[in-house]
Formats: structure tokens, sequence, C-alpha cells
């Protein structure tokens, strides 16, 4: 029997919502009709805090709580697997 490491666990989600983050954040310059992409910045501004709209200060705010999410869910998902195994 193995255990899952949360440390590991916790790497790959970081990394997972980070690059989801910026390939988000990338699709918004892509997107050619007004109220999609004011949807679209909505739906940031209600998932993250500080987001203010499609700039550098905003990206950094996303992108730094995409990684912190993402190393708590990994971890507490890796210590649930290990702890209901």
């Amino acid at each position: 029997m193995s255990t899952y490491s949360p440390t590991q666990w916790s790497k790959g989600f970081a990394l997972f919502g980070g690059i989801a983050f910026i390939a988000c954040f990338l699709w918004s310059y892509t997107i050619g009709d007004t109220a999609l992409h004011s949807l679209h910045v909505d739906m940031f501004r209600m998932s993250f805090f500080a987001f203010s709209g499609i700039n550098i200060a905003s990206f950094i705010a996303g992108l730094i709580q995409s990684i912190l999410w993402g190393l708590i869910s990994g971890w507490a998902l890796a210590k649930c697997l290990n702890y209901f195994k």
C-alpha cells in the first residue's frame, strides 16, 4: 500500500491552477463580443479577491490566489485520500 504525498499533490494542483488561470486570462483577449467580455471579467471579479480588470496587478493577484488555492486543495485531497484509504 502506498500513501499519497501531500507535497506532490499540492505542487501538481498549484501548477494546474496557475496554468488554468493564465489560459483563462489570455482567453479574455480573444473574446470579441463586448457582452461576453464583460461577463468573463465579472466572473473573474467574483472568483478572485482584488481583481479589478484585465491589467497586470489583477493578473498577479489572481495568479497568486490560483496557486495558493491549488496548494491548499492538493494538500487537503492527499490528506483525505490517505485517511480514508
